[in-house]
């Protein structure tokens, strides 16, 4: 009687349990990429931002912008453009290390934190999310292989009084990118570099 109470409860405490994780998972993770979510990147900078004003250690930034996106959508449909995001994300999530904490930013932005890592650290990492995103092929549904780039701006906390000036700093030099002609790197206080 015991066994066939105890078999009778714990169907729906499971079911329940998976649930619960399910609906956790969501909250963190955006859907079409399988990296972070907006809310996440925000918890885990506030958390990092704190962790290296207790103990020390630097802390840097990459922000992405996938280049000309609109005109993936406009061209190829919105489907093409929930594959680029996708494979974008695959790279990404692929390129930077298990201590590094990518994310889905907003529309087409990615954002990486790049932890224990000064401003040459995460410049090396976004040159190299650059160069392996430029040599990515992404079929789109109606045949066609699209080349995909993206801009980079950079920055490192250093002596940032906020989270929200490392965010500002690299939205800032992310634009620089953009205006300089897309598809390369720009950091906080340094001229672009080049696309090669």
């Amino acid at each position: 009687m015991l066994l066939l109470l105890s078999l009778m409860f714990a169907r729906p405490i499971l079911r329940t349990l998976s649930d619960f994780r399910r609906v956790a998972s969501q909250a963190t993770t955006d859907a079409l990429t399988g990296l972070a979510n907006r809310r996440s990147f925000d918890e885990e900078l506030a958390l990092e931002w704190r962790r290296t004003d207790r103990v020390g250690g630097s802390l840097g930034l990459i922000l992405a912008d996938i280049d000309n996106f609109k005109q993936i959508n406009d061209t190829h449909g919105h489907q093409a453009g929930d594959l680029v995001l996708a494979e974008v994300g695959k790279l990404m999530a692929a390129q930077v290390r298990q201590v590094d904490f990518a994310a889905r930013y907003g529309g087409e932005e990615f954002a990486v934190l790049v932890l224990e890592a000064e401003l040459e650290g995460a410049r090396s990492l976004a040159q190299r999310l650059r160069r392996d995103l430029g040599k990515a092929k992404i079929t789109a549904p109606d045949g066609t292989v699209l080349q995909v780039t993206a801009s980079f701006g950079i920055a490192a906390k250093g002596d940032l009084a906020r989270a929200e000036d490392l965010i500002a700093a690299a939205d800032n030099a992310l634009y620089e990118a953009k205006r300089r002609g897309k598809n390369r790197v720009a950091s906080r206080g340094a001229k672009a570099s080049a696309t090669a």
